[in-house]
Protein backbone atom coordinates (compact mmCIF):
# COMPACT_ATOMS: atom_id res chain seq x y z
CA UNK A 1 0.00 0.00 0.00
CA UNK A 2 2.84 2.35 0.92
CA UNK A 3 4.63 1.59 -2.33
CA UNK A 4 1.43 2.16 -4.27
CA UNK A 5 0.83 5.50 -2.59
CA UNK A 6 4.44 6.47 -3.17
CA UNK A 7 4.13 5.64 -6.84
CA UNK A 8 0.92 7.66 -7.12
CA UNK A 9 2.60 10.62 -5.42
CA UNK A 10 5.59 10.32 -7.73
CA UNK A 11 3.34 10.20 -10.77
CA UNK A 12 1.38 13.22 -9.55
CA UNK A 13 4.59 15.20 -9.08
CA UNK A 14 5.82 14.12 -12.49
CA UNK A 15 2.50 15.22 -13.99
CA UNK A 16 2.81 18.60 -12.27
CA UNK A 17 6.31 19.07 -13.65
CA UNK A 18 5.21 18.08 -17.13
CA UNK A 19 2.36 20.61 -17.02
CA UNK A 20 4.74 23.33 -15.89
CA UNK A 21 7.22 22.43 -18.62
CA UNK A 22 4.42 22.48 -21.18
CA UNK A 23 3.32 25.94 -20.05
CA UNK A 24 6.90 27.23 -20.26
CA UNK A 25 7.39 25.61 -23.68
CA UNK A 26 4.24 27.30 -24.96
CA UNK A 27 5.27 30.64 -23.49
CA UNK A 28 8.65 30.65 -25.22
CA UNK A 29 7.29 31.18 -28.76
CA UNK A 30 4.98 33.94 -27.52
CA UNK A 31 7.80 35.74 -25.70
CA UNK A 32 10.00 35.31 -28.77
CA UNK A 33 7.30 36.75 -31.02
CA UNK A 34 6.52 39.85 -28.95
CA UNK A 35 9.69 41.79 -29.88
CA UNK A 36 8.80 41.28 -33.53
CA UNK A 37 5.23 42.37 -32.87
CA UNK A 38 6.49 45.39 -30.99
CA UNK A 39 8.85 46.28 -33.82
CA UNK A 40 6.02 45.82 -36.27
CA UNK A 41 3.88 48.12 -34.21
CA UNK A 42 6.68 50.71 -34.28
CA UNK A 43 6.82 50.44 -38.07
CA UNK A 44 3.15 51.19 -38.54
CA UNK A 45 2.33 53.15 -35.40
CA UNK A 46 2.73 56.91 -35.06
CA UNK A 47 3.77 58.93 -32.03
CA UNK A 48 0.62 61.05 -32.14
CA UNK A 49 -1.95 58.23 -32.46
CA UNK A 50 -1.44 56.41 -29.18
CA UNK A 51 -3.95 54.04 -27.65
CA UNK A 52 -6.00 56.95 -26.30
CA UNK A 53 -6.90 58.28 -29.75
CA UNK A 54 -10.28 57.26 -31.10
CA UNK A 55 -8.92 56.43 -34.57
CA UNK A 56 -5.73 54.62 -33.56
CA UNK A 57 -6.79 51.28 -35.04
CA UNK A 58 -7.90 52.80 -38.33
CA UNK A 59 -4.71 54.84 -38.71
CA UNK A 60 -2.55 51.81 -37.94
CA UNK A 61 -4.45 49.79 -40.54
CA UNK A 62 -3.89 52.49 -43.19
CA UNK A 63 -0.17 52.42 -42.44
CA UNK A 64 -0.04 48.62 -42.56
CA UNK A 65 -1.70 48.67 -45.98
CA UNK A 66 0.76 51.28 -47.28
CA UNK A 67 -2.02 53.84 -47.82
CA UNK A 68 -0.41 56.39 -45.50
CA UNK A 69 3.23 56.83 -44.58
CA UNK A 70 3.25 59.77 -42.20
CA UNK A 71 3.12 63.55 -42.30
CA UNK A 72 6.67 64.63 -41.42
CA UNK A 73 9.16 63.18 -43.91
CA UNK A 74 11.76 61.87 -43.75
CA UNK A 75 11.06 60.70 -40.16
CA UNK A 76 7.35 60.08 -40.78
CA UNK A 77 6.80 59.20 -37.13
CA UNK A 78 3.69 61.40 -37.00
CA UNK A 79 0.33 61.10 -38.72
CA UNK A 80 -0.87 64.64 -37.86
CA UNK A 81 -4.13 63.02 -36.91
CA UNK A 82 -6.06 66.24 -36.24
CA UNK A 83 -4.90 68.13 -39.32
CA UNK A 84 -7.14 68.69 -42.32
CA UNK A 85 -6.54 66.69 -45.50
CA UNK A 86 -5.41 68.45 -48.67
CA UNK A 87 -6.45 67.49 -52.18
CA UNK A 88 -2.94 66.26 -52.94
CA UNK A 89 -2.93 64.05 -49.86
CA UNK A 90 -6.36 62.71 -50.76
CA UNK A 91 -5.03 61.82 -54.20
CA UNK A 92 -2.23 59.86 -52.52
CA UNK A 93 -4.68 58.01 -50.23
CA UNK A 94 -7.02 57.02 -53.05
CA UNK A 95 -4.28 56.07 -55.51
CA UNK A 96 -2.64 53.74 -53.01
CA UNK A 97 -5.91 52.30 -51.72
CA UNK A 98 -7.22 51.59 -55.20
CA UNK A 99 -3.80 50.65 -56.59
CA UNK A 100 -4.37 52.85 -59.60
CA UNK A 101 -2.02 52.60 -62.58
CA UNK A 102 0.07 55.59 -63.56
CA UNK A 103 -1.57 58.30 -65.64
CA UNK A 104 -0.44 61.06 -67.96
CA UNK A 105 -3.09 63.68 -67.15
CA UNK A 106 -1.54 66.88 -65.82
CA UNK A 107 -2.75 70.15 -64.35
CA UNK A 108 -1.05 73.52 -64.51
CA UNK A 109 -0.42 73.59 -60.75
CA UNK A 110 0.82 70.02 -60.14
CA UNK A 111 4.13 69.97 -62.02
CA UNK A 112 6.87 69.11 -59.49
CA UNK A 113 4.36 68.64 -56.67
CA UNK A 114 5.03 65.87 -54.16
CA UNK A 115 1.83 64.15 -55.26
CA UNK A 116 2.06 64.85 -58.98
CA UNK A 117 2.17 61.14 -59.82
CA UNK A 118 -0.84 60.27 -57.65
CA UNK A 119 -2.88 63.21 -58.96
CA UNK A 120 -2.19 62.12 -62.57
CA UNK A 121 -3.30 58.57 -61.74
CA UNK A 122 -6.47 59.86 -60.08
CA UNK A 123 -7.31 62.05 -63.08
CA UNK A 124 -6.64 59.23 -65.54
CA UNK A 125 -9.18 57.10 -63.66
CA UNK A 126 -11.68 60.00 -63.94
CA UNK A 127 -11.96 60.24 -60.16
CA UNK A 128 -10.90 63.89 -60.25
CA UNK A 129 -11.43 66.44 -63.02
CA UNK A 130 -10.04 69.67 -61.60
CA UNK A 131 -10.95 72.46 -59.22
CA UNK A 132 -11.82 75.41 -61.51
CA UNK A 133 -14.70 74.55 -63.84
CA UNK A 134 -15.30 74.88 -66.66
CA UNK A 135 -11.60 75.08 -67.58
CA UNK A 136 -10.50 72.53 -64.98
CA UNK A 137 -6.84 73.12 -65.77
CA UNK A 138 -6.01 73.36 -62.05
CA UNK A 139 -6.13 70.74 -59.32
CA UNK A 140 -5.54 72.99 -56.26
CA UNK A 141 -3.38 70.29 -54.59
CA UNK A 142 -2.79 72.26 -51.40
CA UNK A 143 -6.41 73.21 -50.77
CA UNK A 144 -8.39 71.27 -48.20
CA UNK A 145 -10.94 68.63 -49.16
CA UNK A 146 -14.55 69.48 -48.44
CA UNK A 147 -17.13 66.84 -47.58
CA UNK A 148 -18.79 67.42 -50.94
CA UNK A 149 -15.53 66.84 -52.79
CA UNK A 150 -14.93 63.73 -50.70
CA UNK A 151 -18.36 62.45 -51.74
CA UNK A 152 -17.51 63.07 -55.41
CA UNK A 153 -14.19 61.26 -55.13
CA UNK A 154 -15.66 58.21 -53.43
CA UNK A 155 -18.68 58.08 -55.74
CA UNK A 156 -16.49 58.03 -58.83
CA UNK A 157 -14.03 55.58 -57.29
CA UNK A 158 -16.63 53.08 -56.08
CA UNK A 159 -19.29 53.43 -58.77
CA UNK A 160 -17.10 53.55 -61.84
CA UNK A 161 -19.03 52.27 -64.83
CA UNK A 162 -22.23 51.63 -62.86
CA UNK A 163 -24.11 54.75 -63.85
CA UNK A 164 -23.41 57.71 -66.02
CA UNK A 165 -22.66 60.77 -63.98
CA UNK A 166 -23.76 64.13 -65.34
CA UNK A 167 -20.95 66.44 -66.33
CA UNK A 168 -20.57 69.89 -64.85
CA UNK A 169 -19.49 71.37 -61.55
CA UNK A 170 -19.82 67.88 -60.13
CA UNK A 171 -16.50 67.03 -61.67
CA UNK A 172 -14.85 69.94 -59.95
CA UNK A 173 -14.69 69.20 -56.30
CA UNK A 174 -13.85 71.93 -53.88
CA UNK A 175 -10.16 72.12 -53.21
CA UNK A 176 -8.75 69.37 -51.12
CA UNK A 177 -8.06 65.72 -51.60
CA UNK A 178 -4.59 65.22 -50.33
CA UNK A 179 -3.00 63.37 -47.54
CA UNK A 180 -0.94 65.33 -45.01
CA UNK A 181 2.73 65.52 -45.83
CA UNK A 182 2.76 62.46 -43.62
CA UNK A 183 1.88 60.60 -46.74
CA UNK A 184 4.52 62.78 -48.21
CA UNK A 185 7.48 60.89 -49.38
CA UNK A 186 9.89 62.08 -51.98
CA UNK A 187 8.12 62.21 -55.33
CA UNK A 188 10.06 59.22 -56.58
CA UNK A 189 8.76 57.09 -53.71
CA UNK A 190 5.16 57.80 -54.57
CA UNK A 191 5.05 55.68 -57.73
CA UNK A 192 2.14 53.27 -57.19
CA UNK A 193 2.36 49.65 -58.25
CA UNK A 194 0.51 48.94 -61.50
CA UNK A 195 -2.70 47.01 -60.89
CA UNK A 196 -6.22 46.71 -62.10
CA UNK A 197 -7.98 50.01 -61.39
CA UNK A 198 -10.66 50.40 -58.76
CA UNK A 199 -10.22 47.11 -56.95
CA UNK A 200 -11.02 48.28 -53.44
CA UNK A 201 -13.98 45.92 -53.02
CA UNK A 202 -11.94 42.83 -53.82
CA UNK A 203 -8.74 43.70 -52.00
CA UNK A 204 -9.27 45.95 -48.97
CA UNK A 205 -12.09 43.98 -47.37
CA UNK A 206 -10.29 40.63 -47.36
CA UNK A 207 -7.22 42.39 -45.97
CA UNK A 208 -9.30 43.77 -43.10
CA UNK A 209 -10.73 40.34 -42.39
CA UNK A 210 -7.26 38.82 -42.40
CA UNK A 211 -6.11 41.47 -39.91
CA UNK A 212 -9.00 40.70 -37.57
CA UNK A 213 -8.34 36.96 -37.81
CA UNK A 214 -4.67 37.51 -37.02
CA UNK A 215 -5.57 39.66 -34.01
CA UNK A 216 -8.11 37.11 -32.76
CA UNK A 217 -5.53 34.31 -33.13
CA UNK A 218 -3.00 36.24 -31.05
CA UNK A 219 -5.57 36.93 -28.31
CA UNK A 220 -6.71 33.29 -28.28
CA UNK A 221 -3.10 32.06 -28.11
CA UNK A 222 -2.36 34.45 -25.25
CA UNK A 223 -5.51 33.29 -23.44
CA UNK A 224 -4.56 29.61 -23.73
CA UNK A 225 -1.05 30.31 -22.43
CA UNK A 226 -2.41 32.37 -19.53
CA UNK A 227 -4.84 29.62 -18.51
CA UNK A 228 -2.10 26.98 -18.73
CA UNK A 229 0.23 29.11 -16.61
CA UNK A 230 -2.47 29.51 -13.92
CA UNK A 231 -3.34 25.83 -14.06
CA UNK A 232 0.31 24.88 -13.68
CA UNK A 233 0.58 27.00 -10.53
CA UNK A 234 -2.59 25.44 -9.12
CA UNK A 235 -1.24 21.96 -9.78
CA UNK A 236 1.98 22.76 -7.94
CA UNK A 237 0.07 24.07 -4.90
CA UNK A 238 -2.78 21.54 -4.95
CA UNK A 239 -3.58 19.91 -1.57
CA UNK A 240 -1.43 22.48 0.24
CA UNK A 241 -2.23 25.57 2.29
CA UNK A 242 -0.62 27.65 -0.43
CA UNK A 243 -3.42 26.82 -2.89
CA UNK A 244 -5.85 29.58 -1.93
CA UNK A 245 -3.07 32.15 -1.62
CA UNK A 246 -1.75 31.23 -5.05
CA UNK A 247 -4.90 32.87 -6.46
CA UNK A 248 -4.06 36.03 -4.54
CA UNK A 249 -0.53 35.96 -5.93
CA UNK A 250 -1.77 35.32 -9.46
CA UNK A 251 -4.23 38.20 -9.34
CA UNK A 252 -1.73 40.61 -7.78
CA UNK A 253 0.94 39.68 -10.34
CA UNK A 254 -1.59 40.01 -13.13
CA UNK A 255 -2.75 43.39 -11.85
CA UNK A 256 0.82 44.65 -11.75
CA UNK A 257 1.56 43.45 -15.29
CA UNK A 258 -1.70 44.86 -16.67
CA UNK A 259 -0.99 48.21 -14.99
CA UNK A 260 2.48 48.17 -16.54
CA UNK A 261 1.00 47.31 -19.93
CA UNK A 262 -1.59 50.09 -19.68
CA UNK A 263 1.14 52.70 -19.24
CA UNK A 264 3.67 51.52 -21.81
CA UNK A 265 4.11 52.32 -25.49
CA UNK A 266 6.56 49.57 -26.37
CA UNK A 267 4.12 47.23 -28.10
CA UNK A 268 1.75 47.65 -31.00
CA UNK A 269 -2.02 47.21 -30.69
CA UNK A 270 -1.97 43.49 -31.53
CA UNK A 271 0.72 42.69 -28.99
CA UNK A 272 -1.01 44.69 -26.23
CA UNK A 273 -4.30 42.90 -26.82
CA UNK A 274 -2.59 39.50 -26.93
CA UNK A 275 -0.91 40.24 -23.61
CA UNK A 276 -3.66 42.16 -21.82
CA UNK A 277 -6.89 40.59 -23.05
CA UNK A 278 -5.40 37.21 -23.91
CA UNK A 279 -2.61 36.13 -21.56
CA UNK A 280 -3.44 38.21 -18.49
CA UNK A 281 -7.17 37.68 -19.01
CA UNK A 282 -6.60 33.92 -18.91
CA UNK A 283 -3.99 34.07 -16.16
CA UNK A 284 -5.96 36.08 -13.59
CA UNK A 285 -9.29 34.99 -12.12
CA UNK A 286 -11.91 37.01 -10.28
CA UNK A 287 -14.42 34.16 -10.01
CA UNK A 288 -12.05 31.87 -8.07
CA UNK A 289 -11.28 34.68 -5.65
CA UNK A 290 -15.00 35.37 -5.11
CA UNK A 291 -15.91 31.71 -4.55
CA UNK A 292 -13.03 31.24 -2.12
CA UNK A 293 -14.33 34.07 0.07
CA UNK A 294 -17.77 32.42 0.13
CA UNK A 295 -16.27 29.01 0.95
CA UNK A 296 -14.21 30.41 3.82
CA UNK A 297 -17.22 32.14 5.36
CA UNK A 298 -19.33 29.00 4.94
CA UNK A 299 -16.53 26.91 6.46
CA UNK A 300 -16.49 28.97 9.65
CA UNK A 301 -13.34 30.97 8.88
CA UNK A 302 -14.57 34.55 8.42
CA UNK A 303 -11.22 35.92 9.54
CA UNK A 304 -9.38 34.18 6.75
CA UNK A 305 -12.11 35.21 4.30
CA UNK A 306 -11.65 38.86 5.31
CA UNK A 307 -7.85 38.62 5.02
CA UNK A 308 -8.24 36.97 1.63
CA UNK A 309 -10.65 39.66 0.50
CA UNK A 310 -8.47 42.57 1.67
CA UNK A 311 -5.27 41.02 0.29
CA UNK A 312 -6.89 40.39 -3.10
CA UNK A 313 -8.63 43.73 -3.56
CA UNK A 314 -6.15 46.07 -1.88
CA UNK A 315 -3.17 44.10 -3.15
CA UNK A 316 -4.52 44.06 -6.69
CA UNK A 317 -5.22 47.78 -6.77
CA UNK A 318 -1.84 48.64 -5.25
CA UNK A 319 -0.06 46.30 -7.65
CA UNK A 320 -1.88 47.82 -10.62
CA UNK A 321 -0.94 51.32 -9.42
CA UNK A 322 2.70 50.26 -8.96
CA UNK A 323 2.81 48.68 -12.42
CA UNK A 324 1.23 51.74 -14.01
CA UNK A 325 3.64 54.08 -12.21
CA UNK A 326 6.62 52.00 -13.34
CA UNK A 327 5.31 51.95 -16.90
CA UNK A 328 4.90 55.73 -16.95
CA UNK A 329 8.43 56.13 -15.64
CA UNK A 330 9.89 53.78 -18.24
CA UNK A 331 7.79 55.05 -21.16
Amino acid sequence: MINSSSRLLTHARLSDHLVLLLAVALLIPLVWAFPALAADGDMTGFDDTGRSHIFEKEVDWLAEQGITRGCNPPDNNLFCVDNFVTRGEMAAFLTRALKLPSGSVSFDDTAGHTFETEIAALAAADITRGCNPPQNDLFCPDDYVTRGQMAAFLYRALHSGDTEEPAGPGDTEDPGDDDDPGDNEDPGDNEPEPADPLTIETESLPAAQVGETYEATLVATGGVLGVLARWGIYRLTFHTDALIWSTVGINIAGSFLLGLLAAEDWFGTDAREALGVGFLGGFTTFSTFSVQVVLDVDGGEPGRALAYLVASVAGGVLAAAAGYALGRRLA
